[in-house]
């Protein structure tokens, strides 16, 4: 749990130096700031989103901490949805209804006014964050994108772009 912590903490220490008004600053800072701690840090990445340990149930107390990146993606794109300057764009498929009910379940858990599309929206580019993260991690790419570092700034970019947020000017 400690691991959650600090990666945590790496993330909203990245967040607070962005300026508070430019979203997408601040999304970008906190998507690199996972990939440093994940770089810096192999082994606790591993041991946080490696393979399962069969019949291990993380303790409950763990999932909070585990959120944190998560829910600082979400609370920036609600913060950019209140300031009027997020603008997804549309998208041809419709989210399904029982996946707009359980993200209306954690939208009213968390007390929060953001859409289920644009939420929906924030869980897609965090399992890429994480995903591009593992991949580089564990060498999936290795022998196939060299330039790591602007292949996943490129890809934060896009996921900033699907969920709406203004291109930083």
């Amino acid at each position: 749990m400690d691991s959650y912590r600090s990666l945590g903490a790496a993330a909203t220490a990245s967040q607070a130096t962005a300026p508070a008004n430019n979203e997408r600053a601040q999304w970008l800072s906190v998507c690199a700031s996972v990939r440093d701690w994940a770089v810096a840090n192999p082994t606790e990445y591993g041991l946080l989103y490696g393979s399962p340990i069969p019949g291990y149930d993380a303790p409950k107390d763990a999932v909070g901490p585990a959120a944190t990146v998560v829910m600082l993606l979400a609370g920036i794109a609600a913060h950019a949805a209140t300031a009027d300057r997020l603008h997804p764009a549309p998208l041809p498929t419709p989210l399904p209804a029982p996946v707009r009910a359980d993200l209306r379940t954690l939208i009213e858990q968390q007390s929060s006014d953001l859409h289920e599309e644009v939420l929906d929206r924030v869980f897609l580019a965090w399992t890429q964050l994480f995903g591009l993260i593992t991949f580089e991690i564990f060498g999936r790419l290795d022998g196939t994108i060299e330039a790591v570092a602007d292949y996943f700034t490129h890809h934060m970019n896009l996921m900033a772009d699907l969920v709406g947020l203004p291109a930083e000017s």
